[in-house]
C-alpha cells in the first residue's frame, strides 16, 4: 500500500461524511452526547478528556462551531484540529485500501475506540508511524488489519523488509494513581477544601496518601474526603484504613503564587514546590488559588512506589517475544504519551555509558535489546507530542523521535533500514535524532548541525562521514544492564 501522505483543507467535508458512515452517525453521536455529560458533570475532568479523547473533542467543537460549509473550508488554527485532519485524511486514504476482512478490523477498532475510555489514541499512533514510512520512501502492507494478528505493519524499501509494531504507553501505565480516578476524587474533594480555602491567610498543602491502589468507589471517596475535612479542622495528621491525611503550611510570599494574575502561574514551579514540600514527584494534584492572597493544593499519592518503567518493559518484552515472526528486522515504535517534546529531549540528551548516569529509559531498552532471543529487534523508537509548524500554505506538526538501535542487531549499520537517518547512497551520515512529526504531510529532518541540537545528536549508530565531526553513540547494550 501506498498513497502520497497529504491532505487539503477542502477535503474535510468529504472526511467527515466518510468517516461518520464507517463508525455510524448515531455511535457518533453518542459519544459526543457522553463527553458533554462527562465535562458537565464533574468540570475537573477537562484535562483528561483533552488527553484521551482529544479527536473526538475537537470533531465535536468543529461540527458545533458550524465553521464549516459547502462554501467554506476549514482553516486550521491548533494542533489539535491539525490533528483530527490528519487522523480522518490516513483512515480515509487506508480504509479503500484495505480487503473487505481488513475493512471490517479497522470498523471495528474504531467503533471500539470511540465506545470505550481508551479512545483513538491507539489507532492515530498507528496511522501516523504508517503515514511516517511512506514519506520515507516505505511501501506498507497492514498486516495486523489483513491477517488479524502479528506485527502490525509490514514495510519494504529497497529490497528490505521490516515488521513494525505500534505501541501506546498511556500515562497511568504502571501508576498506583491513575488519573481519571483521581480527578473524579478531586470532585469529591473540592467540597472538603472549600471552607478551609475561604479563610485561609497562608497556602495549604494538604497531601493524601493512600496505602496502595485508588480505588474508584465513591464511598472510599467520601471516607476521603471526611478525613481531609478532620485534618484541615484539627491542624493535625488524620490516618484510617482509607488514607492518611497530612497539611502542611507555606508562605505566600516566595510561592508559585506570589503572582498578580492566574495566566502568571507556573505548573512547573508548582510541581518544585511539591517535590520539595513532600518528597515526591509525579503526583496528582487540584489547586484553587487567588494570585498573592491564598492558595490550597491538593496532592495524591500513594504508600507504594509507580513502577512504570517495569510495565513499559513488560509490554515490550511480551511485543518482542509474541508479535514478530523473527524472520526479519523488527521495529517497536513506541508513543509516550504522558511525555512532552521538551521531556523526551532532555531524555535523549542524557545519554550515557555510565551505569550510574544512564536514564531509567535507557537501561530499559539496553535489558530489552541485550537478550540473544530478541536478536531480530533491530530498533526501538520513543516518540511524544509534537507542536503545530505554520509553513504558510503547509501545516505540520513537529515532534522528536528517540531512536536507541540494537547494535547486536546485524543489520543495525546497514542504512537502507533507517527509518528516521538520512541517507545517503551507500554510507550514512551524522544526522540529528530530532526530526519533525509531520502527520499526514511529511516528515521534515531537522537540521544536525544545530548546535542547539548536538546534546541530543549523539549518533544512534557508528557511522563514516565526510563532515569534520563525526558522532558516535556508546554501545549501551552491551555495557548495562537493569538490575
Amino acid at each position: 500500500m501506498r498513497f502520497v501522505p497529504e491532505v487539503h483543507v477542502r477535503d474535510f467535508p468529504q472526511l467527515r461524511t466518510d468517516f461518520a458512515s464507517i463508525v455510524g452517525p448515531d455511535r457518533l453521536g453518542r459519544r459526543f452526547a457522553w463527553l458533554h455529560r462527562e465535562l458537565a458533570e464533574n468540570p475537573f475532568m477537562d484535562s483528561w478528556l483533552r488527553e484521551r479523547c482529544s479527536l473526538e473533542l475537537t470533531f465535536n467543537e468543529i461540527l458545533a462551531s458550524s465553521r464549516v460549509s459547502e462554501f467554506a473550508q476549514l482553516q486550521v488554527h491548533t494542533e489539535a484540529e491539525y490533528e483530527l485532519v490528519a487522523f480522518l485524511a490516513g483512515v480515509m486514504k487506508i480504509y479503500p485500501r484495505l480487503s473487505l476482512a481488513g475493512q471490517r478490523r479497522l470498523q471495528g477498532r474504531l467503533i471500539d475506540g470511540i465506545q470505550t475510555e481508551q479512545g483513538l489514541l491507539g489507532i492515530q499512533h498507528e496511522v501516523t508511524t504508517m503515514a511516517h514510512l511512506m514519506s520515507r520512501g516505505f511501501d506498507v502492507e497492514c498486516r495486523d488489519l489483513e491477517q488479524g494478528g502479528g506485527f502490525d505493519f509490514l514495510a519494504r524499501r529497497d529490497g528490505t523488509e521490516l515488521e513494525i509494531e505500534c505501541k501506546m504507553a498511556s500515562g497511568d501505565i504502571g501508576r498506583k494513581i491513575h488519573k481519571r480516578k483521581s480527578l473524579v476524587l478531586f470532585k469529591e474533594l473540592h467540597a472538603a477544601i472549600t471552607p478551609a480555602y475561604a479563610s485561609a491567610t497562608v497556602g495549604l498543602l494538604v497531601r493524601v496518601t493512600v496505602p496502595a491502589r485508588l480505588i474508584g468507589k465513591l464511598d472510599d471517596h467520601r471516607r476521603i474526603a471526611g478525613a481531609v475535612t478532620e485534618a484541615l479542622l484539627r491542624g493535625a495528621e488524620v490516618s484510617s484504613d482509607t488514607c492518611s491525611v497530612r497539611v502542611h503550611d507555606f508562605p505566600i510570599p516566595g510561592s508559585p503564587f506570589d503572582i498578580r494574575t492566574e495566566s502568571e502561574l507556573s505548573k512547573p514551579a508548582v510541581s518544585d514546590m511539591i517535590r520539595r514540600i513532600t518528597g515526591q514527584s509525579n503526583t496528582n494534584s487540584m489547586m484553587v488559588f487567588a494570585p498573592g492572597r491564598r492558595a490550597v493544593v491538593l496532592v495524591i499519592d500513594s504508600m507504594k512506589p509507580d513502577k512504570v518503567l517495569d510495565a513499559v518493559r513488560a509490554a515490550l518484552r511480551e511485543s518482542a517475544l509474541k508479535q514478530f515472526t523473527k524472520a526479519r528486522p523488527a521495529v517497536l515504535a513506541v508513543q509516550l504519551h504522558d511525555l512532552s517534546e521538551e521531556q523526551l529531549r532532555e531524555l535523549a540528551g542524557a545519554d550515557s555509558s555510565d551505569m550510574q548516569s544512564a536514564t531509567g529509559v535507557q537501561m530499559m531498552t539496553s535489558d530489552l535489546l541485550n537478550s540473544p532471543s530478541r536478536s531480530h529487534l533491530h530498533s526501538v523508537v520513543y516518540r511524544a507530542h509534537g507542536q503545530l509548524v505554520d509553513q504558510g500554505a503547509v501545516k505540520t506538526t513537529s515532534s522528536l523521535a528517540y531512536h536507541i538501535v540494537n547494535q547486536t542487531s546485524e543489520h543495525a549499520r546497514d542504512p537502507r533500514y533507517a527509518i528516521f537517518n538520512k541517507r545517503t547512497d551507500l554510507v550514512p551520515v551524522p544526522f540529528c535524532c530530532c526530526a519533525s512529526w509531520a502527520g499526514m504531510a511529511r516528515w521534515v529532518p531537522a537540521k544536525c548541525r544545530r548546535s542547539s541540537c548536538r546534546p541530543v545528536c549523539r549518533q544512534r549508530l557508528r557511522l563514516r562521514s565526510t563532515a569534520s565531526v563525526a558522532w558516535r553513540k556508546p554501545d549501551i547494550s552491551r555495557r548495562i544492564r537493569a538490575p
